[in-house]
């Protein structure tokens, strides 16, 4: 939101300052000063104090006389903590004398006389119960059962660890729901932690460090905190330069999130100035400009750490991805294949994730596409098996989903998107979406494919949701805006809601866009289309020329932006009547299609061998005529996007493949 925005103006703002320094505040501070600059009211809380301490034991249902010195211990222990006081208040309840209790407090520790008085009419062993609590407190608040148990000596079983944390939940220490396990209060974890002697802290840290490496791939800070407390400083550095070039990869500004540790650390292992040159390279990608993200990863050193020595390959390896020249492709869908076996590569789940979806995407574009369609079973297959414990790769599954109109048709990948649309979507109203980036990126593939089912007024209903998202945000800067408005243009042409005039002078827009100045092949292809619908030729032509010079000039020769062009041209030399040139260029059309395994091939050859009997005949249409001719000579077509792929004059809807 800015400052201009008249929908904050009739809402009260309520900032509470906890007491806690657990609860530490995780917001940015750009939205942090920007709520502040609202005026809110602010309530500060406090501790519960000693004279409060009596009527709060009694409001938690103690009713027997407590002599004031107990009651000054027992404050002491609580420090007034309304939590603690809570579980006083029910050992006490439960029937344990408070003079003992609060001296065994003192002898045993909270903690352990907690549990010692609530299994007391019990044959339990609480060393067992207590042993699983001190493990999962290293993890956090909250946590995963099976991340507890990769930490849990080997002699118990997960029916063991389930066991102790049911009896850990009755004593109101820890909250269960499903597989899902949560401290009931931060006070309660710093008092497990305080039974942690400093070997067990190291050794513990190092172990779910590693567990999480497994578990949470994507985790990195929080790896980094763990190898810090086990005295590992080198692996800590190496999580912080991967947490940094996760923000980076996110657009958002690592400056907020990198504790000054964190900075030292980078630079005490000389793996700061990596980190920034990776991190300024995916700026350029979300601005479309890999020549210069190129150029800079050929100056950047070797890092010695396998991680980022692996980073360097991935960024380098999308840079000559998106190079749009064919060769490049074809050998970094190779190279990477040899990544994959890699030993390593099992160390870093989530890099060696990026790397098969990169993969993945380097066979799409090197026109492999059905061995794209095998290797998307298998990541597919991969990916499944992860979701039961791992975040990142259930994000990843529906990133998969969210390109599957490269190797599927349009049908089958409009259920795919629709299924990643709703995982995307916040689930309450006026709520943000968890990962901004990727449901912006869903909305506009969604509307590429609504494009091509011919539903131009859903994909313009589809496109406001996604730009509108962007003008939420005034913190947090989306990249490639022009990709959405490329698509909204053309479905706005293709369903007559501009004139074909005005579709060119907002096109002309998009193509000076000045985050597609170095990659709007795309843009300027549309732009000749709409050029040919308004019957503006010779714009269309000069748009031609400008456009091969800089494909010459760069040596890019992407199958699929070839393609495109040349039927543009043979759109004009049709119109021209030109039929030795249409005839030429009708072979080469014939001869690039009998090379690709595209989607939407079906509805190109019934198109080209339409074409071909009008070039035949020398049969000429007037231009709104020709546009619709194909499709109006075979209705039903090749299927649900013959009234995009049918056409005449084609366009080129646009959707986000990579990681750009």
């Amino acid at each position: 939101m800015s400052d201009n925005d008249t929908f904050p103006s009739n809402i009260k703002f309520i900032i509470i300052r906890t007491i806690d320094p657990a609860q530490s505040d995780k917001t940015s501070k750009a939205f942090t000063q920007w709520v502040i600059s609202k005026k809110p009211d602010i309530i500060e809380t406090y501790k519960c104090s000693k004279e409060q301490f009596s009527t709060a034991l009694k409001s938690f249902g103690v009713n027997s006389y407590i002599p004031p010195c107990i009651l000054q211990d027992l404050y002491s222990i609580s420090s007034g903590n309304l939590k603690l006081a809570k579980l006083i208040a029910g050992a006490i309840s439960d029937g344990a004398d408070a003079e003992f209790f609060s001296k065994e407090i003192v002898r045993l520790g909270l903690l352990r006389t907690l549990l010692t008085e609530r299994f007391k009419h019990r044959d339990e062993n609480i060393e067992i119960v207590l042993a699983t609590l001190k493990s999962a407190a290293l993890i956090g608040m909250c946590f995963d059962k099976s991340e507890a148990a990769c930490l849990i000596s080997k002699k118990n079983d997960n029916s063991n660890i389930a066991e102790s944390f049911a009896k850990a939940k009755d004593t109101g220490l820890i909250d269960i729901d499903g597989e899902k396990v949560s401290f009931s209060h931060p006070v309660i974890v710093e008092f497990v932690r305080k039974e942690l002697t400093d070997f067990e802290v190291r050794d513990l840290s190092l172990k779910l460090a590693q567990c999480l490496r497994a578990l949470r791939p994507a985790d990195y800070n929080r790896q980094a905190d763990l190898f810090l407390a086990a005295g590992n400083r080198r692996e800590s550095a190496e999580a912080i330069a991967l947490y940094y070039l996760k923000l980076k990869r996110s657009l958002e500004y690592p400056e907020d999130h990198m504790t000054p540790d964190y900075k030292r650390l980078l630079y005490d292992f000389d793996m700061f100035s990596v980190c920034e040159k990776i991190g300024k390279s995916y700026e350029l990608f979300g601005k479309g400009d890999y020549d210069e993200a190129r150029e800079i990863l050929k100056t950047t050193p070797e890092p010695e750490e396998k991680s980022l020595a692996l980073e360097m390959v991935y960024t380098r390896s999308l840079c000559r991805v998106e190079s749009g020249r064919c060769e490049e492709v074809e050998a970094v869908a190779l190279e990477l294949e040899k990544y994959l076996e890699l030993e390593e590569m099992s160390e870093f789940v989530e890099i060696s994730t990026r790397f098969r979806l990169l993969h993945q995407q380097a066979l799409v574009l090197s026109g492999a596409i059905e061995k794209a369609r095998l290797n998307s079973i298998s990541l597919m297959s991969f990916l499944r098996g992860r979701i039961a414990i791992d975040s990142d790769a259930r994000l990843k599954y529906y990133i998969v989903l969210r390109k599957s109109n490269s190797i599927h048709d349009p049908f089958v990948a409009y259920t795919h998107l629709k299924q990643a649309v709703s995982f995307f979507k916040p689930k309450k109203v006026n709520e943000l979406p968890e990962y901004p980036l990727e449901y912006y990126r869903t909305l506009v593939n969604k509307s590429g494919v609504e494009i091509q089912l011919g539903l131009w007024r859903d994909a313009c209903i589809t496109l406001d949701e996604a730009i509108g998202l962007v003008s939420l945000y005034d913190f947090f800067v989306f990249p490639r805006l022009d990709v959405a408005l490329n698509n909204l243009n053309l479905a706005r042409c293709r369903e007559k809601l501009d004139s074909p005039e005005k579709s060119v002078e907002q096109q002309t827009l998009v193509v000076a866009h000045n985050e597609a100045l170095s990659d709007n092949f795309h843009h300027n292809l549309n732009l000749i289309g709409m050029m040919i619908l308004a019957n503006n030729i010779e714009g269309a032509c000069s748009e031609i020329s400008s456009l091969e010079i800089y494909f010459s000039n760069r040596n890019i020769s992407e199958q699929y932006i070839t393609f495109h062009l040349i039927c543009r041209k043979q759109v004009i030399s049709y119109l021209n009547e030109d039929w030795e040139l249409c005839n030429k260029q009708q072979k080469d059309i014939e001869r690039m299609l009998n090379e690709i395994d595209w989607p939407s091939k079906p509805a190109l050859l019934k198109r080209t061998l339409f074409f071909g009997e009008l070039i035949k005949d020398k049969k000429t249409l007037a231009l709104q005529d020709f546009d619709t001719y194909f499709i109006n000579k075979d209705p039903s077509g090749t299927g649900p996007s013959w009234p995009h792929f049918g056409r005449g004059v084609l366009f080129s809807e646009l959707q986000f493949w990579s990681d750009s």
